[in-house]
Order: C-alpha cells, then structure tokens, then sequence
C-alpha cells in the first residue's frame, strides 16, 4: 500500500499522546490473551513498565508498529487495518467504562474477520461506544431469552417479559436506546405491555462482542431447557403399564430420546420436546349410543388445543376396554392396545422426528 508509511507515522503519533493511559496497555494484554500471540507478546505483557522506559529507538517502534499492525507481522491473527485499530483505540479512550476494554478487544478482532464493509464497521464501533455496559449486558440478556428456552418459564416469550417488564429507569432507558439503535422494534399487536422482536443488527452486535461461550445462558445466570425427542405426560396409565412404559420402549428402539412426566409437575419450565403425547377421556356420540374411548394426542405444544387439532397433531382413540384390559392373548384387547400404541410410535417419528431439529 502506497500510503502506509503515513499511516505507520500518523498511529506513532498518535500513540506518543496515549502511551501514558494504562487503559492502552489493558487493551494490548487483553488483544494478545485473545490471539494466538499469547506466547510472543508475554515479554511484552510481563514487562510493559521496563519496555515504555527503554531508550532504544528500535524497540520503541517495534512496540508501535505491533500496536498498530498486529496482523501485519502476524499471520496467525487477522489482519486489522490500522485505521480501524486506531478507531476502536479512539473510542476506548474517550469511554469511561473500564469494563468494557475487553468487549473493545473482541469488537476489534471480529471487525477484523467480518466482511462488513468500512462504514459498518464503524457503525458498529459507535454504537458499542455509545451504549453503556449495563446496556450491552441487558442486550445480551434479552438476546439470550429470545433465542434459548431457559428454565423457570413456560415460554421464550414469558422469558422475555419477566426482563423487560421492570419498570425502573435503566431497563426503560436500555429499550429506549436499544430501540434508537435498531436492535430491537417493537411488535405491532394489540397487548398490555409492549412485544420487542429483535433485529438482524442485535445478532450482528452480540457475534461482534461477544464469544460463542459467551452468548449461552449460563452467562447470564440462567440454564437452557433439558431437550428431549418425545415427552410423555403421564396422565392415564393402561392396564400392564404399557403405556406409558410400552410406548416408551418403541420410540426409544427407534433411536429417540423419551422422558416421562407427571402432569402435575412443573416440567413446562424445566423441559421441551420435539413432540408431546397427552392422554384424556373422549366420549364419541353414536346414533345408537355412546362410545368410550381414551384418546392419545400427539402434539408439537403441550397446551395445543385438543378439541381442533391441525396437523401434525392428531387423536389416536382406543376403547377403554382395551387400554384398561389386562387380558392376554392374540385378539385380546391388551393386544389391540399394543398395536395400537406400535402406530403411535410410527406416526410420531414420521411427522415429529423426521427432520433434524433447528
């Protein structure tokens, strides 16, 4: 590059001005912890105060161009142009939040490795310098409850809600801003508080300052939902216990995860499933009578509607006499139960469990 010579001069200066500022040096250790230059710049790291004392101008200007060009001399990272590097040394300096050097250093190696464009780049730097760190936090939560069923709520959205329904003066502020920044809108329906769906922008953001580690719930405090394949919410149980046990043994054979619930428990926030199997009494009216049946509901939502169920949900009915039988043999009504139970088990696989889960 023709100018980089220039560019080389304008950062040396620019950085006689800051050397003094420790926050420079934070930046520098925690750039090389998040490298593979750990090992090369440890000497650096180790003994930055005799360093800044040495008067051999060599040295010095090796200091400054690795501050300025790490890549440059160092495949091993990614190449930071040293306007860019400069730019988020800029904004270190100007934020008064000493918690945030470290999201600084990750914004500027994954700047660095992204293909956006310079001005998106740069947008991207001012609006993590414009945003507080509690508000970076708060994001990174609503983030999170948007995108992984955490444990202790029924729903993502009951997730949400429990966040951003405090009314206090920094979580209406941190919507305010986020919303100003376009990375969270809120949702045009009719509701007693207002539904924020986040933006193509608040993923970017949270890969740019965060680490895949990082961005899973146990960051924020939280636990992900145990997933199963199938979960069977123990209600009726048949003659023999084949079902539940029966039914369990089939879709398991078939190489799925199953676990058993009690319909009391609280497992709506402790758990989630490809598929739920419900059982219930269904009286079917005849022109000659009634008719019992126990009804086996697959459904992808535990609290799906029964009475109208759209694909793939579905009703499986069994008379009673069969699914409380305890008779034995060929034609008995336990074995009806079993075939029964064998069709459930296919249907399941072939309309739940077919494609891999997102």
């Amino acid at each position: 590059m023709n100018n980089q010579p220039g560019i080389i001069v304008k950062a040396k200066n620019e950085l006689v001005e800051i050397m003094k500022d420790k926050r420079v040096f934070t930046l520098i250790k925690l750039i090389a912890d998040e490298t593979p230059l750990g090992k090369v710049t440890k000497p650096l790291r180790q003994g930055y105060r005799a360093l800044i004392q040495i008067e051999n101008e060599q040295r010095r200007n090796r200091l400054k161009d690795f501050i300025v060009g790490i890549a440059q001399d160092n495949p091993e990272i990614p190449d930071i142009p040293p306007e860019d590097f400069l730019a988020v040394v800029r904004k270190l300096l100007q934020d008064d939040e000493d918690e945030k050097v470290y999201l600084y250093v990750h914004l500027c190696v994954t700047l660095a490795r992204s293909h956006l464009d310079r001005d998106t780049r740069l947008y991207y730097l001012r609006m993590a310098s414009e945003l507080t760190f509690s508000q970076i936090k708060f994001a990174r939560e609503l983030y999170l409850r948007s995108n992984i069923p955490l444990k202790g709520y029924l729903s993502i959205e009951a997730a949400k809600e429990a966040l951003i329904s405090a009314e206090n003066g920094m979580t209406l502020r941190a919507l305010s801003t986020l919303s100003n920044w376009g990375l969270i809108k809120a949702r045009n329906v009719v509701s007693d508080t207002t539904v924020y769906d986040l933006t193509e922008d608040m993923q970017q953001l949270m890969n740019l300052l965060f680490s895949p580690p990082e961005l899973m719930p146990e960051a924020i405090g939280s636990e992900a939902k145990d997933s199963w394949d199938v979960i069977i919410v123990n209600h009726l149980r048949s003659a023999n216990e084949q079902f539940p046990a029966f039914l369990h043994q089939l879709i398991e054979k078939k190489g799925f995860s199953v676990e058993v619930v009690e319909r009391e428990s609280n497992f709506r926030e402790m758990k989630l499933a490809r598929c739920y199997i419900t059982t219930g009494l269904y009286t079917e009216r005849l022109s000659y009578g009634e008719k019992k049946y126990v009804a086996i509901h697959t459904l992808q939502h535990p609290d799906n509607p029964t009475d109208n169920l759209k694909l793939p949900d579905r009703r499986f009915k069994v008379p009673e006499d069969s699914f409380f039988s305890k008779g034995l043999g060929q034609n008995s009504d336990s074995n009806l139960l079993i075939k029964k139970l064998d069709e459930i088990a296919t249907y399941i696989v072939e309309h739940f469990l077919s494609k891999t889960p997102n």
